[in-house]
């Protein structure tokens, strides 16, 4: 006997991994016995997850713990990429779960709500990214009319407090206050996100990679062997001693060592660096091509790409004439 084959689902419904994915409200799940049937989905890719260390250690305290997490940070420290490697760790475990993409305002509510109903049910983690997209006040990011959002966010954060305060376990995202203090606005929730953040305890993400998933992260963000290379490298405590050696030569440069250490195995920096999207970073990539190249000396390299990581001022030091940089 072959194996039990279902219809497709939903034309909107993907399959990542194993984990079906609603590409129009952000909402996925991942159930562990629909392993062994054949469902007509489409499958998509999944890249390799990145903070593998922290990821192990935080999904040890999940396991342990009956406690809900809220994993806080700035933009790019790694709060989406924990996320990942979260879901990821729970697939390898079938572990079930529901994920909820909180980019996503649109999403019903009732939807919401039939989410948790089958978590409970399925004793499945729950799983929200960027969980303070339902306190939104800015224009700027908010989609709906305020009175829809607040109307939505009242209805989805009742509904989080009963699920949780009934045994669920959820995994949430979200940014530090500063951002919050910015673009959201707890008082429009009548407490109620106040008290459910009094249900989840708080974790700063730390973002910290490894020489190997640096290299693996840019390789999988398309850089050359060669260029991933010299990036993990500059990860490693005897390559940081060289780099000090080279740039405190120069008066002229104050090398922070442990910002330095920090900067350069933070998933922030690997991101901006791979992202390439602004001409700071773009300007980077082309150096770091020269380098590999052999057309600049390791010296004037290392200190573009620590003025970088460190000021991001690197644009700067190159129009006002304080470091000379050819053929870039």
């Amino acid at each position: 006997m072959g194996k039990e084959i279902h219809p497709q689902i939903n034309p909107y419904v993907i399959s990542r991994n194993g984990e079906w994915f609603h590409r129009n409200n952000g909402i996925g799940f991942f159930d562990p016995t629909l392993r062994n049937k054949r469902i007509d989905i489409p499958e998509i890719p999944q890249k390799p997850h990145w903070l593998v260390e922290e990821t192990e250690s935080l999904w040890q305290d999940i396991v342990r713990s009956n406690e809900s997490v809220l994993a806080t940070g700035d933009l790019g420290d790694g709060k989406s990429a924990l996320i990942f490697g979260l879901r990821t760790t729970a697939r390898k475990t079938d572990q079930p779960y529901v994920y909820i993409d909180g980019h996503f305002q649109d999403s019903s509510p009732i939807k919401l709500q039939a989410s948790m109903l089958w978590a409970k049910k399925n004793n499945a983690l729950f799983f929200w990214d960027s969980l303070d997209y339902l306190v939104i006040q800015s224009k700027k990011i908010r989609k709906k009319p305020i009175s829809d959002h607040q109307e939505r966010s009242n209805y989805v954060l009742r509904e989080l407090i009963r699920f949780v305060s009934e045994g669920g376990k959820i995994i949430g995202t979200s940014h530090t206050s500063s951002w919050t203090d910015s673009y959201c606005c707890a008082e429009f929730t009548n407490g109620m996100w106040k008290e459910l953040l009094g249900h989840m305890k708080k974790y700063e993400v730390k973002g910290v990679l490894k020489p190997k998933e640096i290299y693996d992260f840019y390789t999988a963000a398309n850089f050359s062997p060669a260029m991933a290379a010299v990036l993990s490298d500059l990860a490693t405590q005897q390559y940081l001693i060289k780099c000090r050696q080279i740039i405190c030569a120069d008066a002229a440069f104050e090398l922070k060592e442990v910002e330095l250490i920090e900067a350069i195995r933070k998933y922030k920096t690997a991101k901006l660096l791979a992202l390439a999207t602004d001409e700071q970073s773009i300007f980077m990539r082309k150096m770091l091509k020269i380098f590999v190249e052999g057309k600049i000396d390791e010296g004037l390299f290392l200190r573009y790409l620590f003025e970088y990581i460190l000021y991001e001022n690197v644009m700067t030091l190159k129009k006002n004439g304080a470091l000379k940089l050819e053929n870039v």
